[in-house]
């Protein structure tokens, strides 16, 4: 028994932090998955279209990639006016997609009331 928690315990090392991050949100109701369209940013669920002002980001994380830091990511955490949640995700820096950045940058920001 021992061997399989030690297996278990080692396993867990190798799930990055993005994927921890998005399983955690899914399991809070974040399970939605956008999609930048030329109209606007589309739930994968519904198909429906949302504009910046029909958007709110929840949060947005940074992670840096395990083996190359030049390889990072950026997490939108996202709800849009009518209760859908859920995730986009962009590179950042060099790969990242510009019209999705512009797009995020109409988005209305929660503020951290913390």
């Amino acid at each position: 028994m021992n061997d399989n928690t030690e297996k278990d315990s080692s396993m867990h090392h190798f799930i990055d932090p993005l994927t921890e991050k998005t399983n955690e949100l899914t399991k809070n109701g974040f399970s939605e998955q956008f999609k930048l369209q030329e109209d606007g940013l589309m739930s994968l669920g519904n198909q429906k279209v949302y504009q910046p002002d029909q958007l709110t980001i929840v949060e947005h994380k940074r992670f840096e990639g395990t083996s190359d830091p030049g390889d990072m990511t950026i997490l939108y955490v996202v709800e849009t006016y009518d209760g859908v949640k859920g995730t986009i995700i962009d590179a950042f820096g060099t790969y990242s997609d510009n019209e999705l950045g512009e797009f995020m940058k109409q988005v209305e920001e929660l503020e951290d009331n913390n």
